[in-house]
């Protein structure tokens, strides 16, 4: 079963957000990384060419995350958090 979680703006509760921040898990089985734009697997901030090429921030669940706010912790572990450190919700999608 793939996953994807949905946060950033889109989940809250502004009336136009600006952004969509997500992550997906390649899990039972792995995705071929390298039919991937290489952009979706630069997990250093700021993810620029992502954001510009893309207008997200979208990333593998799984991936360690390299924004010193993250603490050494996975990117799904991350976009649960606020910035406070707190958890806030997020939209899984399961297919």
């Amino acid at each position: 079963m793939k996953r994807v979680w949905i946060g950033g703006g889109f989940v809250s509760d502004k009336e136009e957000p600006s952004d969509v921040d997500g992550c997906w898990d390649d899990l039972p089985g792995p995705v071929d990384v390298s039919k991937l734009d290489n952009v979706f697997l630069d997990t250093r901030p700021p993810r620029e060419r992502m954001k510009s090429k893309y207008g997200v921030d979208f990333l593998i669940a799984r991936r360690r995350l390299q924004d010193p706010e993250a603490q050494g912790g996975t990117v799904l572990d991350f976009f649960q958090k606020d910035s406070n450190g707190n958890a806030k919700g997020v939209l899984l999608i399961e297919g």
